[in-house]
Parts: C-alpha cells; sequence; structure tokens
C-alpha cells in the first residue's frame, strides 16, 4: 500500500525508506506520476528544471515549499541545503499518512452530548442504513466507514452516560455489509500496524479502511 510518492535526483541523505512511500529516481516528470498521492520533489533545482511545462511548478516559490496543499511538495538536496534536506524529507514522510487519509475521507465525531443522543434509536439516526467496514478498538472506540465518510465512536463517553456499549458494537456489527468487521480486542491490530505508521496521531481512526488493503 503506497500513500506517497518521493521524487528524487540526488541521493536522499540519512534517510531510511518507508514502506508505503513510492521512491522515484527514474522519472523527474510530475505528469507520469500518480498525483492522487501526496507527492515531494527533492531538488529545487532538478524540479524546476524537469517541469516548465507543468504551470504550478514552473510558479513554484522557493520561500513556500507547497505549491498544492495536501498534493504537491518540495524540499532542497542535501547539495543546496544540507539540514532542510534531512530534515524535510522526514518531515513529509512522516505526514504523508495523514495528507493521504484526511483527504481521503471526511471524519464525523459522533457524539451524544453535541448530537444529543439519549437512546439507541437517536444513536442509530446518526448512523448510515449499510456500513462498508468497522473497525473496534479494545473496549474503547469504534470507527465505521462508508463511502468516503468516517464516523467515530467514543464507547467509554457513551459509557458515562448510562450506554450499554456492548449494546452499540453489536448494532454496528449488524449493520456491516458482509460482516466486514475488525475486532481488535487486545490491541495487537492497531499495534502491529504502529510498526508502519509509527508518526500517524490518527491511525486507528483510519485502521477500518487500512485493513481492507
Amino acid at each position: 500500500m503506497k500513500l506517497g510518492n518521493v521524487i528524487y535526483g540526488d541521493e536522499l541523505v540519512k534517510h531510511i525508506a518507508a514502506s508505503y512511500i513510492n521512491y522515484i529516481d527514474d522519472v523527474a516528470d510530475y505528469n507520469a506520476v500518480n498525483k492522487e498521492l501526496p507527492t515531494l520533489f527533492v531538488g529545487w533545482r532538478f524540479m524546476k528544471e524537469n517541469n516548465q511545462h507543468i504551470k504550478q511548478i514552473k510558479k513554484a516559490d522557493i520561500l513556500d515549499k507547497t505549491i498544492k496543499e495536501k498534493r504537491l511538495y518540495w524540499e532542497f538536496s542535501f547539495d543546496e541545503n544540507k539540514s532542510e534536506h534531512v530534515n524535510g524529507v522526514q518531515d513529509f514522510v512522516d505526514a504523508v499518512p495523514s495528507l493521504y487519509y484526511d483527504s481521503m475521507f471526511d471524519y464525523i465525531c459522533i457524539d451524544p452530548v453535541f448530537d444529543k443522543i439519549k437512546t439507541f434509536n437517536d444513536l442509530t439516526s446518526k448512523l448510515p442504513d449499510v456500513i462498508d467496514t468497522c473497525y473496534v478498538f479494545k473496549d474503547q472506540a469504534i470507527y465505521i466507514k462508508q463511502g468516503n465518510v468516517i464516523y467515530g465512536i467514543d464507547l467509554n463517553m457513551f459509557g458515562f452516560f448510562g450506554f450499554d456499549t456492548t449494546k452499540i458494537v453489536d448494532i454496528i456489527t449488524n449493520k456491516t455489509f458482509l460482516s466486514k468487521t475488525h475486532l481488535d480486542s487486545d490491541g495487537e491490530m492497531h499495534k502491529k500496524m504502529l510498526r508502519t505508521f509509527p508518526n500517524f496521531h490518527h491511525l486507528k481512526r483510519y485502521m477500518c479502511d487500512i485493513l481492507e488493503k
């Protein structure tokens, strides 16, 4: 599963490759890569010399490393600026999961106070009729995917307000399409995925999609 591109001409110095990144050193033309993925060009001159036919890159500002929000960025090569190169490449790679998933999905937190939920019927009225997939983290939270929307339910909070959280899980799993329910009762699924995405703060939120890939 690849979530982003890093396009470079010169060596990436002091960088450990991440499994979810396409590292591209044989193509310098932005039009030749998957533009749906967040992309970083490494090397100001390298990027500019090879992409003068692309208006956004032609107009890129050396004082602004964001060319298109959540989609296209640039960083210095090691020869151009040593410290910014090392930190900038790593910062982009760490940010890619958020850049990718936050642009792919809308997130809705179902809150018993804000949404004035007092009964199970109130809760089900906030949910889609059919659910693509869901992910239950221990007995603490449940995340639901339907189309390009992720719904989050804090089971601890609902329990605090007197709801039977086991019944909430049953209601949601009964709505789930073809029983695509991921029960992470001991948190091991999340722990395993953290090895791939150690800096992804919203990992639990998107586990229902990641586990389907």
